[in-house]
């Protein structure tokens, strides 16, 4: 019997097999894979934020991938839909409500979070003058687009 080719920790996703490999798939479900990683092993990423009086002043702080995912869950209780439509936004929009990269949800499909996700390319174009022992990649957490920003 033959193996399905697979991600850490994406067991319960609308992605499977080949489907986590491809062309403009990988750059999500990668980083994903590597969150839950993070998340079993307890490595808590540094969450860097701006401050919201409008000044140029940030913070950071340690998060849990839980806060990231809005859900503690693993396994097959936690779900990952890739470039699917966060449905709580639908009320808002008066067109068609779009897709974002990855929304999480319990197992009982309830919406957790809407998030984009990325993992960054070394070295980048705040790097790639630096010697390659400072370079380190970065894994992006971010709101969603523009697009749903203005809900």
């Amino acid at each position: 019997m033959s193996q399905q080719p697979a991600l850490y920790g994406i067991n319960n996703s609308n992605r499977v097999g080949d489907d986590l490999w491809g062309k403009n798939q990988f750059n999500s479900t990668f980083p994903v894979a590597l969150a839950c990683y993070m998340r079993d092993k307890g490595i808590r990423p540094i969450y860097i934020s701006l401050n919201t009086s409008g000044r140029h002043k940030t913070s950071d702080r340690e998060v849990t991938i839980g806060d990231v995912f809005g859900s503690k869950m693993k396994g097959n209780r936690i779900r990952f839909l890739f470039e699917s439509q966060f449905e709580p936004f639908r009320k808002y929009f008066y067109d068609d409500l779009p897709s974002i990269d990855l929304v999480t949800q319990s197992a009982k499909s309830v919406y957790k979070r809407p998030i984009e996700i990325k993992l960054t390319v070394l070295p980048d174009s705040s790097t790639y003058e630096l010697k390659p022992e400072k370079w380190s990649s970065e894994l992006v957490v971010r709101p969603v687009s523009t697009a749903h920003a203005t809900v």
